[in-house]
């Protein structure tokens, strides 16, 4: 995988997410939850309005209130 750096937002850029992905991630700004988003696109291979949708359901905040965060932080 090659990867580049965007420098004034610290996003890592794989080419395995197309450049419409990180359009959506560079909006967030906590970067855990930005850090999430990216890892389980990868993983999911999300197309962009899943990706969109997962954003705008709040799957990450969802997360975050469960009981286990560890296990949730353990993926970013």
């Amino acid at each position: 995988m090659s990867y580049l750096t965007c420098k004034s937002r610290k996003i890592v850029f794989s080419q395995s997410i197309g450049w419409s992905h990180y359009l959506h991630l560079m909006r967030i700004d906590n970067k855990m939850e930005q850090s999430f988003y990216e890892i389980e696109t990868e993983k999911n291979i999300w197309t962009v309005m899943e990706l969109e949708r997962q954003i705008y359901s709040s799957l990450f905040e969802r997360l975050t209130l469960r009981r286990d965060k560890n296990r949730l932080f353990k993926l970013v």
